[in-house]
C-alpha cells in the first residue's frame, strides 16, 4: 500500500470523521444568486427534501436502456437495487446519518435510489454543513443553501445530491 493509497484514511484520522467534504456540482443555486438574499432561515423553519444516491455500474445501465426492446422484461425495483443502487449497508449508513443529525426519514424507496427526508433548518444546516438562506425575487420568496453542500467522508460517491434546498 503506498502513500497515496493512505492518503484519505490517514486525513480522515487527522481530521476526524466529522470533517465534511463539499458534494461536486452543489452550491448557491443560479436563482439565489440573482436574488435579494433576506438572511439566514429561521432555525425552526420545517424543511422537507430528497437525498439523491449516485448509481454503481453506470455504462451497464445506460447499456441496458438503450438496448432495450419492447416487450423485455422490465427490472423490478428490488432486482434494480441489486444491480445498479447503492448496496443495502450504503443505504443504511445514509438513513443513519440523517436520523444521527435529527432528520425524520418519511420515505424510502425499495430501488434505493432516494431518501425523503424533513427536519428544521438548523438541522439540515448542520448535517449538510451549509446555511439555509431566504431569499426573493420576481418569482416569490423561497429558500436555499446559501453554499456548497458537504457530506461525511464516508458517503462521498454514495450522495450524489440534495433536491429542495
Amino acid at each position: 500500500m503506498n502513500f497515496r493509497t493512505c492518503l484519505p484514511f490517514l486525513l480522515s484520522l487527522t481530521l476526524g470523521c466529522s470533517a465534511n467534504v463539499p458534494l461536486d456540482g452543489t452550491g448557491a443555486s443560479a436563482r439565489a444568486e440573482n436574488a435579494v438574499d433576506l438572511g439566514r432561515m429561521a432555525p425552526g423553519t420545517e424543511v422537507d427534501f430528497v437525498v439523491g444516491l449516485s448509481l454503481r455500474r453506470r455504462s451497464l445501465l445506460r447499456a441496458r436502456l438503450f438496448g432495450h426492446v419492447t416487450g423485455d422484461a422490465n427490472l423490478a425495483p428490488d432486482d434494480f437495487a441489486a444491480e445498479f443502487a447503492p448496496t443495502a449497508l450504503e443505504y443504511a449508513n445514509v438513513l443513519r446519518w440523517l436520523r444521527a443529525h435529527g432528520v425524520l426519514v418519511t420515505r424510502t424507496t425499495p430501488g434505493r435510489t432516494t431518501v425523503s427526508a424533513h427536519a428544521t433548518a438548523a438541522a439540515v444546516e448542520q448535517l449538510l454543513g451549509v446555511e439555509l438562506h431566504d431569499y426573493s425575487d420576481a418569482g416569490g420568496r423561497f429558500f436555499a443553501a446559501a453554499g456548497p453542500l458537504n457530506v461525511t467522508p464516508e458517503l462521498v460517491g454514495v450522495v450524489e445530491g440534495v433536491v429542495g434546498l
